[in-house]
């Protein structure tokens, strides 16, 4: 089992549903084994109990989290894996912002004055 957690993690926001992760291999002396493969765990920040997995080889050192919910956080752990998995790094991100799926729900506008109208609407 690895003593030391991959260093260098760093989670970039690629886009509205994207995360990119990327890592360096801990040194040679600390991995105590063969490296199989690296430990890529993530979850909605607070919703600790809805948590995903991805598993990439050991060559790799980096990967793409997609399908991911707009403008929100994540907490995204790495590990590496002998016989069992070492410490993990962590880092958190948050995702872009998207344009909305639909436009405003009942607008309505009024007249204020000879300058000036209200516009109301609601939330898609």
């Amino acid at each position: 089992v690895p003593f030391v957690a991959p260093d260098n993690l760093v989670v970039v926001n690629m886009s509205a549903n994207e995360l990119a992760v990327s890592w360096e291999r801990p040194m040679e002396i600390d991995i105590n084994g063969e490296l199989r493969y690296y430990i890529i765990e993530y979850h909605i920040l607070d919703q600790s109990n809805i948590l995903l997995t991805v598993n990439v080889t050991g060559d790799t050192l980096s990967t793409v989290l997609n399908n991911l919910n707009n403008y929100t956080e994540y907490n995204v752990s790495v590990a590496a894996f002998t016989i069992g998995n070492g410490p993990f790094s962590s880092e958190i991100e948050r995702t872009s912002e998207n344009v909305p799926g639909e436009p405003p729900q009942n607008v309505q506008a009024s007249n204020e004055s000879s300058t000036t109208i209200s516009v109301d609407w609601e939330s898609p």
